[in-house]
Formats: structure tokens, sequence, C-alpha cells
């Protein structure tokens, strides 16, 4: 189940988001190495997922977001070991852009609480004996930001 909203309360303000409801389920699958399993939830695929976004426009030209992410607890392995998941997480990011005719400038702003968190990862073999004993993450990227320019011609 998915909603999704853009609503315009006042000329100076937009409130945008999502939300994500989803119950994956594999019926059956079988490893290479013969194993049967039934019932199993996808990897990477979490219950929740949600969006939203404000933005401010105080004057002519000058836009002003700040945005939010969600997404739920996931497996990170097929067999849904409990010992294998990937955390969830909330980011928060921010921008400020001016346009002009022919120009812009954007600055953004990312991962405003300097939030430690990962968006993907896979079961690792610590000791290299063949056996995935721990999960292993993707990390994001800490707080950060990013300056554009733009001329169009």
């Amino acid at each position: 189940i998915e909603l999704q909203w853009n609503y315009l309360p006042t000329n100076f303000l937009t409130v945008q988001g999502n939300l994500t409801y989803m119950q994956s389920q594999i019926d059956e699958f079988t490893t290479g190495a013969g194993n049967t399993f039934r019932d199993k939830t996808p990897i990477l695929s979490p219950d929740w997922i949600a969006n939203g976004k404000l933005k401010f426009y105080p004057i002519d030209n000058l836009t002003v977001a700040l945005s939010g992410k969600y997404v739920g607890e996931s497996y990170l392995e097929l067999t849904n070991d409990p010992g294998m998941t990937l955390p969830s997480y909330t980011v928060f990011d921010a921008s400020l852009s001016y346009k002009l005719e022919r120009m812009s400038v954007r600055l953004e702003l990312n991962n405003l609480q300097n939030e430690v968190y990962y968006s993907g990862g896979a079961p690792v073999d610590t000791n290299y004996d063949g056996v995935n004993d721990e999960p292993g993450y993707f990390v994001n990227a800490d707080r950060n930001f990013f300056l554009s320019f733009t001329y169009r011609l």
C-alpha cells in the first residue's frame, strides 16, 4: 500500500510526502546446498518507508526545504536470521535554492543530525571459515553539503 500527497496550504508552503507499507513474501526457495525455506521475507524489503518534505517560499525565487526519510528494519539474507538485519534509520536533509531567469544557486545539507546509518549490506564471513557470521553494512555519508551553480544558455 502506498500513499502520496502534495498539499499547498498557502502560496508560500508546500507539504509533500509518501508512505509505503509492504509485506513481501517468498513462498518457497531452495538454496544451492539443497536447503528449502518457506514463507520468508525478501532481503532489503522493509515493511515501512516514509518520506516527507516541507518547502517554503519566503520571497520570490527563493526556496527553503526540509526533508526526512524513514526506512524500517530489513533482512540481509533469505533465511530471515534475526541476527542478520539492516537496522532502521531516519535521516533529515535541508536545501536552499535561489533562481533567476538564467541562473540558479543551490545549497544542499545532507544528514543534518550526522547520523551513522546504513542503506544496504550483506552477511560477512569475518573469520574466513565459509560461514557468514556477522552482518556487514554499506555506511552512508555523514553530514555533508553540496553547492551548485547553474547557468542556462
